[in-house]
């Protein structure tokens, strides 16, 4: 019967959005935010130095995931797959050459972006497989020589964990 046929294919559907929902529910957010302006960064440095971060908002289950905000660190204690995302407004003095990027235990990820002008806005991610202490950051660099001022306006970095 034609009623059967498209009822067994409504509960196959059925199936299929609700195992999709589920892969949703199952992740671990924590989103770290930098939103209020409280001063420049300035230095004349090409080391990696984290962005200070103001709040964080959680969604699902943290408890495997620390997140420290003035270092912008998360810390790993149970190991599996993780996504970040970065996003960083920047504004600076002189049209200097600046890097951002997401660090594994302070070495550069495929998650990175470089600016190099006066203001903008650079959007970011990458997948980690990480085992238990490492250490994931969000940090910036100064590429060319002398005193940056930078104002950090925005920022955002998300980590999901299924």
């Amino acid at each position: 019967f034609p009623s059967h046929d498209s009822n067994q294919n409504n509960v196959s559907q059925l199936v299929l959005q609700v195992s999709n929902l589920q892969s949703i529910i199952q992740f671990n957010q924590i989103t770290m935010y930098r939103d209020a302006l409280s001063g420049p960064l300035t230095t004349d440095s090409t080391t990696w130095l984290n962005i200070p971060m103001e709040h964080s908002e959680s969604i699902g289950y943290v408890d495997n995931i620390t997140a420290t905000l003035a270092p912008s660190k998360y810390i790993c204690t149970d190991g599996g797959q993780y996504k970040f995302t970065a996003m960083v407004e920047l504004e600076q003095s002189g049209n200097k050459h600046s890097n951002v990027a997401i660090l594994l235990n302070g070495k550069v990820t495929t998650g990175f972006a470089g600016i190099s002008t006066d203001y903008g806005t650079v959007n970011f991610s990458t997948i980690l497989d990480l085992a238990p202490t490492d250490e994931v950051t969000l940090a910036w660099k100064p590429q060319t020589g002398g005193s940056h001022t930078i104002y950090v306006t925005n920022a955002n970095f998300l980590i999901l964990k299924k």
